[in-house]
């Protein structure tokens, strides 16, 4: 079963529609990365990301002003965590998006807060 998902792709600075068996290796070859992680952009939509995407020489986009590095892909998850087309408009997110130029960079860090 394919799904009709949303591409960012910010190299070639398009945000587009593709299919996909939502799978995690077909979503680790759309974004061009080995391993991902999850952040929820609405109430029942997520976009994956490049977990090392701070960690390479990366391009970037900003969506509702955080720049995020890499590729990314957004789709819907089911209640089974399945995951299914996406359910924004892709023009409603085209507007949202922010192309950074190259050379651009978003340094990583870590915090950590104790626990008392």
């Amino acid at each position: 079963m394919t799904n009709r998902l949303i591409l960012i792709d910010p190299f070639e600075q398009t945000v587009a529609h593709v299919e996909s068996d939502g799978k995690a290796e077909s979503l680790k070859a759309l974004m061009k990365c080995d391993l991902f992680d999850v952040v929820s952009v609405s109430v029942d939509n997520i976009m994956v990301l490049d977990d090392e995407g701070l960690l390479k020489d990366n391009r970037y986009f900003s969506l509702m002003g955080q720049p995020y590095a890499g590729r990314a892909v957004i789709m819907t998850e089911d209640k089974d965590q399945n995951m299914i087309d996406s359910d924004l408009d892709l023009d409603r997110v085209k507007e949202r998006i922010t192309w950074h130029p190259e050379g651009f960079k978003v340094e990583p860090k870590m915090q950590f807060v104790p626990l008392s």
